[in-house]
């Protein structure tokens, strides 16, 4: 199988349940694993702009999983999440991947919609999750354990087009749960690698957007150390910031002005009217 070749610069966590689920991604994707990492096996690529996690069976697992990178990776917010596993479905095709366009769960209240901003030409479905393995199949859901303990765990850190589900149908009535042999786990992920692969670039790409639409700008931290902003503040400070980047002036605005003699809100009439002023020139 040729591996995916990613040119995206975003950064994206994968979360999985089951280490035989988890075998094909490691491969394709190059990953290895992190020896410096104990409450969880976790996989990086050589860049370190992918990672994944194997969290175990069951929301709470997950949970803790998701929960665990999250706090590894707070000084990215920008990252992009994905679960991917398997899931029963009353009629789809064994090794059929679906995409979630809701997840819903019996022992939460709060549904969740992803958003994906291009088509990428997966069928999209509805992820009930369940507490235990259930040998009832509802008609027109994908029905897993992890998706929504995934969901409501990331979007407190994530932004919803960040956050993606993709689930591979292992069971169905015909052939139950029951009777499924988790040693054919690896060949539903290859079969469907390809399509992973480019839900991954897909993710990377956005991730990449993210990244480079939360970048703060020049001087902000300095100023920020120097004066406490309210919210109102902080956001005018960041346009002024970015005016001051795109007008390209070479000179820090702290010395500028003589940022010692005034208070915040001085400083940030004057930015500004030394800004108009500027602009007026040009």
């Amino acid at each position: 199988m040729t591996r995916p070749q990613f040119t995206s610069r975003g950064q994206v966590h994968l979360v999985m349940a089951l280490s035989l689920e988890a075998q094909p991604l490691i491969k394709a994707l190059k990953l290895k694993r992190d020896r410096n990492t104990k409450a969880f096996p976790l996989y990086m690529n050589n860049t370190g702009n992918i990672s994944l996690v194997v969290s175990g069976k069951g929301a709470t697992n997950c949970a803790a999983a998701t929960n665990y990178i999250a706090g590894m990776s707070s000084d990215a917010p920008h990252a992009a999440w994905l679960n991917i596993g398997v899931a029963g479905h009353a009629s789809a095709t064994l090794g059929e991947m679906f995409f979630a366009t809701k997840i819903e769960s019996t022992y939460e209240t709060n549904s969740f919609h992803p958003t994906i901003r291009r088509n990428l030409g997966l069928p999209g479905a509805t992820i009930l999750s369940v507490s235990n393995p259930t040998p009832e199949y509802p008609s027109g859901v994908c029905v897993d354990m992890e998706a929504a303990a995934f969901c409501q765990n990331v979007k407190r850190f994530a932004a919803t087009e960040l956050i993606q589900c993709l689930k591979i149908i292992s069971d169905n009535q015909e052939k139950p749960w029951t009777d499924f042999d988790t040693k054919t786990l690896p060949t539903l992920f290859d079969q469907n690698m390809p399509n992973i692969a480019t839900f991954i670039e897909e993710l990377l790409h956005l991730s990449n957007i993210e990244a480079e639409q939360n970048v703060l700008p020049g001087y902000y931290q300095e100023l920020t150390q120097m004066w406490k902003f309210s919210q109102t503040q902080d956001h005018q400070l960041q346009k002024l910031l970015r005016r001051w980047e795109t007008l390209e002036i070479n000179d820090s605005p702290l010395r500028t002005f003589d940022a010692t003699s005034l208070n915040r809100n001085a400083f940030l009439e004057t930015l500004e009217k030394h800004l108009d002023t500027i602009q007026l020139k040009l």
